[in-house]
C-alpha cells in the first residue's frame, strides 16, 4: 500500500515537471519494483534524452537490464559520468557477476569498497563471489569486514555461517 503511494507521488512529480530527469529516474525505479519493466525502460530512455549527464539514470537503467550484456555498457556510462560514486561500481559488479565475469566483478566490488569503506553490500557480495570461486579465506575476510560495519546484518551472518559450516539452528539465540 505504501509503495503504491510512492508511485502515485512520483507520477505527480513527473506530471508537474516532465523535464526533470531525477523525477523520471525515480519513477523508472518504482515502475521496475512494480514489475512494469517495459514502461520503466521507456521512462529511463526519456530521462536520458532529457539529461544524458545524470549518472543515476544510467545506473538504474543498467539495473533494469541486469543479466543482459547491455547492463555492463549502461553501468560503464554511469561510472564515466560519476567515478566517485561507490554505488555505480557496486552495480557494475552485480552486472558482471550476473554475466559470470567473476574477476571483473571482484575488481568492481573492491573499487566500491575503496570509495565507500562503510557500505557493507560490496563486502557481502564480494564474499558470495569468492565462495563461488573457492577462495574461502578471502570470502571469510569479506564477510568479517561486512560484519564489522553492521554486526547484525542477516544476509551476511547467514552467508558467513554457511561458509563456516554452521547450521541455522546453531546460531546463538542472541543474534
Amino acid at each position: 500500500r505504501h509503495a503504491h503511494k510512492v508511485l502515485e507521488y512520483e507520477k505527480r512529480a513527473v506530471f508537474i515537471d516532465r523535464c526533470c530527469a531525477y523525477a523520471l529516474s525515480n519513477l523508472g525505479s518504482s515502475l521496475m519494483q512494480h514489475g512494469a519493466l517495459a514502461r520503466a525502460e521507456q521512462v529511463y530512455q526519456l530521462a536520458i534524452a532529457l539529461d544524458a549527464r545524470f549518472a543515476f539514470t544510467w545506473t538504474n537503467y543498467g539495473n533494469l537490464k541486469q543479466g543482459n550484456r547491455d547492463s555492463v555498457g549502461l553501468h560503464t556510462r554511469a561510472i564515466g559520468l560519476n567515478r566517485d560514486d561507490a554505488v555505480n561500481f557496486y552495480n557494475m559488479g552485480n552486472a558482471l557477476r550476473e554475466l559470470q565475469q567473476s574477476g571483473a566483478a571482484l575488481a568492481a566490488y573492491r573499487h566500491a569498497t575503496w570509495l565507500d569503506p562503510r557500505d557493507l553490500k560490496p563486502f557481502t557480495t564480494m564474499g558470495l563471489v569468492l565462495v563461488q570461486l573457492g577462495r574461502l579465506p578471502a570470502a571469510a575476510w569479506a564477510y568479517e569486514r561486512a560484519l564489522e560495519i553492521e554486526p547484525g546484518h542477516a544476509k551476511t551472518l547467514y552467508s558467513y555461517a554457511i561458509l563456516l559450516g554452521w547450521k541455522l539452528d546453531d546460531y546463538p539465540r542472541a543474534i
